[in-house]
């Protein structure tokens, strides 16, 4: 059956047909392709429902999953509390998986509260870089985890300012926050996954 979708597209299009993966990773390079890739950063709904999940990619004929692993952010993505799960998920799908976290700024800010990052940051700034390299040392195990499970990439999801404004100033973010989305960045890109930011 999937042999008759391959020689329709090719026949419609008049290129070769793409995988689902191939095409995100086309489009990262800028290559000319028969359609934009499909996807979306997160939806509603049983996240951990697999017959939801197939419902969704063949619906919208998806070729990107965005997922976590974070157990809080469960009703706006597909969120593992465990890894593990994720293998799983792309021995059954041939999406380019995009595996989200919670950036270092976010994650203080859930943790500490923004007022007590914010007052930490002014008073203690050397205790407040401390607490954000722990916390991007954290990021990074959970990042070398969901790339090698097989996430294609990573999207970091930090909220750095509101509807007012930024939450910090520039230079606490260059001094205190920025260092450590680098290092993840840098970890991620060295192994040769694209990485996107989102805040």
């Amino acid at each position: 059956m999937a042999w008759k979708r391959v020689l329709a597209k090719m026949f419609i299009t008049g290129r070769p047909a793409i995988s689902k993966k191939d095409r995100v990773f086309a489009a990262l390079e800028g290559k000319v392709l028969d359609r934009p890739p499909c996807g979306e950063i997160a939806f509603p709904g049983k996240s951990n429902d697999s017959a939801l999940l197939e419902h969704f990619i063949y619906t919208l004929n998806t070729d990107l999953i965005t997922f976590t692993v974070d157990p809080y952010n469960s009703g706006f993505s597909i969120s593992f509390e465990n890894p593990s799960d994720i293998k799983n998920l792309a021995k059954n799908t041939d999406c380019f998986l995009l595996g989200g976290i919670p950036g270092v700024f976010w994650q203080a800010i859930s943790e500490m509260g923004l007022e007590t990052a914010a007052r930490m940051s002014k008073k203690s700034p050397l205790e407040f870089r401390n607490y954000m390299r722990s916390l991007g040392k954290r990021h990074l195990e959970i990042v070398l985890e969901l790339l090698e499970k097989g996430a294609d990439g990573i999207m970091i999801f930090d909220d750095l300012a509101g509807s007012k404004g930024l939450f910090f100033s520039p230079v606490s973010y260059r001094e205190l926050v920025f260092p450590e989305l680098s290092k993840l960045v840098f970890e991620i890109k060295s192994r040769g996954k694209p990485v996107f930011f989102s805040f």
